[in-house]
């Protein structure tokens, strides 16, 4: 990749490598960040458009908007190529660009930081108590809106709240409502075997009430859970600017 750049632009590199002097960096560096949101987005840092240098005393923002807006106009001009890394891994990545100005050896350099969302499956089966079995049974039984040897209830958690779904279906496909016991004992059930299952990501999937075998209730959770993950790595190309 190239950056061919013009007399204006020239004059914009030595401008910022010398303000950057001028804070008394102690690195030829100046690093900026961009955030990358679903589905393509490219926007400043949630700080704002930081230029930072590394003092002695500490990281400081030079505080030069043209030349972060500069690098932020030649990513979205080449965001193709930049957003590569991200569309590889999901659609719905999501992440930083990192732009480093080496001002004495004149060359720019890139690094993408990936985010995305990952989902493990796992099976929890178990038995419920006869006490509580008995009273299951008892009020699917007694509801005409819950008809069926097998109850699907579905789940969905995230952000810290989560919900089993209103409707159900049946080993027909038949559409059905569960119990008020039914839903408070998938509660139960879904915080024993995977507390905290709404909170951050999440996790999301289907719980099974089994009632074929008399006076028994069985229920499996098929769980798919959530995780955040990451990865960085530099983009394959460094940029020798002329100036």
């Amino acid at each position: 990749m190239k950056l061919n750049l013009d007399d204006e632009q020239k004059k914009l590199f030595k401008r910022t490598a010398a303000l950057a002097k001028s804070y008394k960096a102690n690195r030829p560096e100046i690093d900026m960040t961009f955030q990358v949101e679903q589905g393509g987005g490219i926007e400043e840092d949630w700080s704002g458009g930081e230029c930072i240098v590394q003092t002695d005393s500490g990281r400081k923002d030079i505080n030069y908007d043209p030349f972060y807006n500069f690098i932020m106009e030649f990513i979205e001009d080449n965001r193709d190529t930049f957003l590569q890394p991200f569309d590889d891994q999901s659609e719905n990545s999501w992440g930083e660009i990192l732009c480093e100005f080496n001002f004495e050896t004149k060359t720019l350099s890139f690094i993408h930081n990936v985010s995305y969302y990952e989902s493990s499956y796992s099976e929890e089966d178990g038995q419920a108590k006869p006490e509580t079995a008995r009273k299951l049974i008892e009020q699917k039984n007694a509801s005409e809106d819950c008809q069926g040897e097998v109850i699907r209830m579905n789940f969905d958690g995230g952000g810290d709240s989560g919900y089993i779904e209103s409707e159900a279906e049946n080993e027909l496909g038949d559409v059905v409502s569960p119990t008020g016991l039914m839903e408070d004992y998938a509660y139960e059930v879904l915080e024993r075997h995977y507390g905290g299952w709404e909170n951050n990501e999440g996790g999301h999937g289907t719980i099974i009430l089994n009632f074929s075998v008399q006076n028994r209730v069985g229920y499996t959770i098929e769980m798919n859970m959530n995780g955040e993950e990451q990865y960085s790595d530099n983009y394959d190309f460094e940029i020798k600017l002329d100036y």
